[in-house]
């Protein structure tokens, strides 16, 4: 027979059992802010930007909508070029900081921003001034790379990489908050399975429901006289 609970007996075993979820809100969340904090290396971002040029100068001071298109086209290219093996390289011997060019292309993320031809470059490290050094290297070097594959083009530096303060990762917070919920489902599920379990009988009611069987007679409580 399947047992059928209803709300009011949940918060009846919430309420009785109360002490398995702080339990496990507890150990949780203990354990995410833990790893999160003193596990987990942190990690820096630092980012720069670059505009797009779909030719090398601007002669016209009104640029034609056609041209911007093509430098909106144009930065998928560039993103390609800049994750190139050859420049990785070129970037991994400017820094000199130990890192092999397929090291530097893990820790790149590059897009255009909000669609447009302006061209944001992201580097995560573990050392902020790692990250902020090979952005700018990176910035450095586009240009130069750019015009030697593409023939025609240029980029201009909008924002130079910045030395980040705050590690970017982990979220200590967001994780314990994290660690808590799942605490508490956990802490539910447990309550659950022990109540599906719990096979004793407490009184007529469950004699009824889990046995489907008639009850004839009661024994009454009888409480002695004076008490």
């Amino acid at each position: 027979m399947e047992r059928e609970i209803n709300i009011s007996e949940v918060l009846d075993l919430v309420i009785r059992r109360w002490w398995i979820i702080v339990l496990c809100v507890a150990v949780t969340s203990a354990v995410t802010y833990f790893c999160s904090a003193f596990l987990i290396a942190p990690v820096y971002t630092s980012s720069g930007s670059l505009y797009v040029r779909s030719v090398e100068e601007v002669v016209d001071s009104n640029v034609e909508i056609s041209e911007i298109n093509a430098s909106k086209t144009l930065v998928n290219t560039y993103i390609e070029i800049l994750r190139s093996a050859r420049f990785t390289n070129i970037i991994a011997e400017d820094v000199d900081l130990g890192y092999s060019a397929g090291a530097i292309r893990g820790m790149l993320s590059m897009n255009a921003l909000n669609h447009t031809e302006i061209l944001q470059i992201k580097v995560n490290c573990n050392v902020p001034e790692h990250a902020q050094k090979i952005v700018n290297s990176i910035l450095t070097h586009a240009d130069e790379e750019i015009l030697r594959i593409v023939k025609a083009g240029s980029v201009e530096v909008i924002d130079v990489g910045n030395l980040p303060k705050v590690p970017t990762s982990p979220n200590i917070f967001l994780n314990t908050v994290s660690g808590a919920i799942i605490g508490a489902v956990i802490s539910m599920l447990i309550i659950m399975m022990i109540h599906i379990m719990d096979v004793s009988v407490r009184g007529e009611e469950d004699l009824v429901e889990k046995y489907e069987i008639p009850v004839l007679g009661v024994v009454p409580t009888i409480k002695a006289e004076g008490k």
